[in-house]
């Protein structure tokens, strides 16, 4: 079993209708894009095999998100450049690779701290914020508020800003 291994790093935007499908059925989503994209793929052991696939923490349903993060393993090194395109053209639409690379081997993935959310301001920010939350940016119709991994929860975000609100949230490594 000394088969090669390669980790790669994918990053993806959800928006439009993308932004409504759940976190149990994106890993379907882009497991049947990647099948469909002839990815030679590393499975796990077993009597169900399934792909080696991770991903970061999602946003919930209806938040669209930049910047998303998901780990895959190969067996074969491939071209980046090609697996983005392919990939994407088998993705439902609102979902879109945006960058891929290969992460080094031995070295502990990077896992995002915070997500930065960018949000319409249509009443005023609460004078205390929960623990872990702060806002860096205000610019009148729009404000910013970068919030710790740990601490997210959606429907906090809801109860204070709406989730109609959200324009969209990024990853911060």
């Amino acid at each position: 079993m000394g088969e090669n291994r390669y980790r790669v790093r994918i990053f993806y935007r959800r928006e439009g209708p993308g932004k409504f499908i759940s976190a149990n059925y994106l890993q379907k989503v882009f497991e049947r894009a990647l099948r469909r994209a002839g990815l030679p793929m590393a499975f796990s052991k077993g009597f169900s095999p399934r792909p080696l696939i991770s991903f970061g923490p999602s946003p919930g349903v209806g938040i669209p998100g930049e910047n998303e993060l998901m780990e895959l393993v190969l067996l074969e090194k491939v071209d980046l450049e090609i697996v983005k395109n392919n990939v994407n053209s088998f993705l439902p639409e609102g979902m879109l690779i945006s960058d891929c690379r290969y992460m080094e081997e031995g070295r502990p993935a990077g896992l995002p701290v915070k997500a930065a959310y960018r949000i319409r301001k249509t009443h005023p920010i609460p004078e205390t914020l929960p623990e872990g939350w702060r806002v860096v940016r205000d610019e009148g119709s729009i404000i910013e508020v970068e919030i710790e991994i740990n601490c997210v929860k959606t429907r906090t975000l809801d109860e204070i800003f709406g989730l109609e609100n959200i324009i969209i949230r990024k990853l911060i490594f």
